[in-house]
C-alpha cells in the first residue's frame, strides 16, 4: 500500500471537477447516508447510498436537472454521481501486478458462477487502473465500480463507469444468473450510449465482450476469498463515520488517494514458475515424471453452510452462500517458489 500524488490525475481529477458541477452534493449525500435505518428505510452494507436517495436530493437541492437530461442519460449521469460519491470517501485505486493482471483478465467464465458473488468489493467503490485497455479506438484508463441497491429489496446492481471520453457506464444486475450470460446481455446498451447503429453494434460486439469480460474478471478477483491485496498488513476497509460536535456522524475524506497493490508476491511467483516452465528448470528428479509446466488459470467457486435443517428437509441451493477462488496458473513439478521478493510491478 502506498499513497501518492502520482496517480492523481485522472480518478482524483475526476472526482474534483465532479464536485465542481455539483457544489455541496456531497455533504447532503453522507447526511442521507447516515440515516439508513433511521426511518429512511434499509439497505446492505455493500453499499453506500441507494441512486434512488440521490435522486430525491437532486430534485431537492438542484430543480430541473435531471428533467435537462433525456431519460436514459439521466440515468447515466445518476450512475456516475453515485460513483464520485461513493469512491470519495476511500479514494483507492488497485493496481495489479503486471503479470496476475493478464492472468486474471484472461481467465475464462467457465461454470455457474452468479453475479452476486461481486457484492464482496473491498471498498464501496474501487477504481481499478487499466492502462491497455482499448475500446472503439480510445484507450480506457481505468474503471469506478459499486453497488447500487433497490431500498427494501432484494435486488441490486453493480455500477460500472468507464474511464474514457463521456465515462460510459455499465449495469450488472447481482443475481443468481450465471456471469457469462450477463456479460452478453449488457454489451448491447453499452455501445448504444456512445451513439452506434445497430450495425455498428454488431461489428465491434466482439471487442466489447472481451471488454466486460477482462472488467468483470478483475472485479471479480477483488471480490474472491482469496484476493492478495496490499503488503499484508494493512488491507482496504470503509471508513467508520465519526461523531462531531452537535452529535451529528459524518464521514471524513482522506487528502489524497492509496494506491493498493494487487498480487504483487503471486506475480514473483508466477513469473518464477514461467520462467522455469520455459527453460526446463525445476525438471522433476523422478525418471518418469512429467516436465516441469504451467496448469492453466481457472474460477472454482462453491456453496458454503449446511446442505440440510435440524429436521433433516434439504436446503435449497440458491440459499446457501457462494464464494469464489480464482486459481492461479498452477506451477507443477517446479519445486518451491515460495520464497520470493515482494517487489511491486506496475501495469505498463
Amino acid at each position: 500500500m502506498s499513497s501518492s500524488n502520482e496517480i492523481t490525475c485522472r480518478p482524483r481529477d475526476a472526482l474534483v471537477a465532479k464536485s465542481r458541477e455539483y457544489p455541496g452534493l456531497w455533504k447532503y449525500m453522507d447526511s442521507v447516508r447516515a440515516m439508513r435505518g433511521k426511518g429512511l428505510g434499509t439497505w446492505p452494507d455493500c453499499c453506500f447510498l441507494p441512486i434512488s436517495a440521490t435522486v430525491a436530493l437532486l430534485n431537492r437541492l438542484y430543480p430541473g436537472t435531471l428533467d435537462a437530461w433525456a431519460g436514459s442519460q439521466a440515468c447515466e449521469e445518476l450512475v456516475r454521481i453515485n460513483a464520485f460519491a461513493a469512491w470519495r470517501v476511500t479514494q483507492g485505486v488497485y493496481r495489479f501486478d503486471r503479470t496476475v493482471y493478464e492472468e486474471v483478465r484472461n481467465t475464462p467464465f467457465e461454470g455457474n458462477i452468479p453475479t452476486s458473488v461481486l457484492c464482496h468489493l473491498p471498498e464501496w467503490c474501487v477504481y481499478i487502473e487499466t492502462p491497455d485497455f482499448v475500446f472503439m479506438g480510445e484507450c480506457v484508463q481505468g474503471f469506478w465500480m459499486y453497488i447500487d441497491w433497490a431500498v427494501g429489496t432484494d435486488k441490486g446492481t453493480l455500477n460500472i463507469v468507464l474511464d474514457m471520453d463521456g465515462r460510459p457506464v455499465v449495469l450488472v444486475d447481482l443475481t443468481e444468473e450465471p456471469l457469462a450470460q450477463q456479460i452478453e446481455r449488457v454489451a448491447r446498451p453499452l455501445v448504444a450510449q456512445l451513439g452506434y447503429d445497430n450495425q455498428t453494434i454488431d461489428a465491434f460486439s466482439v471487442g466489447l465482450l472481451s471488454l466486460l469480460s477482462s472488467v468483470l474478471s478483475l472485479a471479480l478477483y477483488l471480490c474472491s476469498q482469496n484476493a492478495e491485496i496490499g503488503d499484508g498488513t494493512h488491507r482496504p476497509t470503509n471508513p467508520t463515520p465519526k461523531r462531531i460536535k452537535g452529535g451529528e456522524s459524518r464521514l471524513f475524506p482522506p487528502n489524497e488517494v492509496t494506491t493498493w497493490g494487487v498480487g504483487v508476491r503471486l506475480g514473483a511467483a508466477l513469473r518464477t514458475a514461467i520462467q522455469y516452465a520455459s527453460t526446463g528448470e525445476g525438471e522433476a528428479n523422478a525418471r518418469n515424471a512429467p516436465r516441469g509446466h504451467i496448469r492453466r488459470a481457472h474460477w472454482h467457486g462453491f456453496r458454503l453452510g449446511p446442505t440440510k435443517t435440524v429436521d433433516g428437509q434439504a436446503i435449497c441451493t440458491a440459499d446457501r452462500k457462494f464464494k469464489v477462488r480464482w486459481q492461479p496458473p498452477l506451477a507443477i513439478n517446479l519445486g518451491d517458489l515460495s520464497d520470493l521478493p515482494s517487489t511491486i510491478r506496475p501495469v505498463l
